[in-house]
């Protein structure tokens, strides 16, 4: 993924994207390699994509801003039903 966003930030300029996976923090955590390889690039990319607010600590918070995440959607998990 990496080198396809740096294709598109140097080729044609592209300078935010918006992820449109259903959330892009999975619970495997490749979310969080995604930004890490933003962050190493320099490529000053803003992007944006669905979050779920479960497991996202201030570390996991702090690395998503210095990679370019500029804001989230989320939407409101629902109570837990009863039998």
């Amino acid at each position: 993924m990496g080198d396809d966003l740096e294709r598109m930030a140097r080729e044609h300029g592209v300078r935010e994207f918006f992820f449109t996976d259903s959330v892009v923090n999975d619970a495997r955590g490749h979310y969080l390699e995604v930004a890490e390889e933003l962050v190493r690039r320099e490529l000053g990319l803003t992007w944006y994509g669905y979050f779920r607010p479960q497991n996202l600590g201030r570390n996991e918070l702090q690395l998503l801003k210095r990679s370019g995440w500029g804001r989230w959607s989320s939407a409101p998990t629902p109570p837990a039903t009863r039998p």
